[in-house]
């Protein structure tokens, strides 16, 4: 079971402070405390992060799992 998640650079290029970017040193890390979750709870998480991240500009988020 791994998942792939494809997203647009508005969640990297997001000020959360209002200046320095999220990143994606910052996405990697969050991604990397859910590596176990399947595609729709990564998402989930995910949606729940983003307003966070106060972004002006949009974010797509794809999350797809391969079972075994």
């Amino acid at each position: 079971g791994q998942t792939l998640l494809l997203y647009t650079d508005g969640i990297t290029e997001a000020r959360p402070d209002g200046v320095e970017c999220y990143g994606e040193e910052a996405l990697r890390a969050f991604l990397a405390e859910r590596l176990e979750l399947p595609a729709a709870d990564l998402i989930n998480e995910l949606a729940l992060l983003v307003p966070t991240l106060r972004p002006d500009d949009d974010i797509a988020l794809l999350a797809l799992t391969a079972d075994p």
